[in-house]
């Protein structure tokens, strides 16, 4: 396991997370914000994908990922539980 690449990548999601409650806090995702809830989830979910991807890669290999490679491990999701499904954003499950 490449703990560095990882934990460079969850140190990242945390400090996004904390940006993105203080956003929710003071109100600056409301229909006719300027931000968007939907990007800055987008933007966890990939620091989440590349934590679990890089993880996997050696030093040598990250540093060697073309730009293709870093935007396919930041938009594909791996599926760590057999139950998780993914939806649609717009698919109503609740």
């Amino acid at each position: 396991m490449n703990k560095f690449a990882a934990i460079a990548e969850l140190d990242e999601l945390k400090d996004h997370i904390d940006e993105v409650i203080e956003e929710i806090t003071q109100g600056e995702y409301d229909p006719d914000g300027t931000l968007s809830y939907e990007i800055a989830l987008c933007h966890l979910q990939e620091h989440l994908a590349r934590a679990w991807h890089f993880a996997k890669l050696s030093d040598d290999k990250l540093g060697d990922l073309s730009n293709e490679a870093f935007h396919k491990a930041s938009i594909s999701i791996p599926k760590l539980n057999q139950d998780m499904m993914l939806v649609d954003p717009e698919k109503k499950i609740i």
